[in-house]
């Protein structure tokens, strides 16, 4: 019996109607996936192309992978004009 499994991660990009528009596959399990997006040539071109106006939207940990990348708010006491 082996003493550790190896696991293949993929990471989708997908619009905001749900269709795919970027896949990046073959990376190793523990590889984060603002990592995993920042090694792919394919979604940074896409992103330096992005049309003025439009910007991708991601979670927390996406900070700083790209100026048109934007993450969601993570503070705490919102003020009422921010809910």
């Amino acid at each position: 019996m082996p003493s550790s499994v190896g696991v293949t991660g993929s990471q989708y990009v997908t619009d905001q109607f749900g269709h795919i528009r970027h896949v990046i596959t073959g990376i190793s399990g523990a590889t984060h996936d603002k990592t995993a997006a920042g090694w792919s040539a394919e979604l940074m071109a896409f992103l330096n192309n992005l049309s003025a106006g439009f910007v991708v939207l991601g979670d927390p940990a996406y900070g700083g992978l790209h100026p048109k990348v934007i993450i969601t708010f993570t503070g705490t006491d919102l003020m009422r004009q921010q809910i």
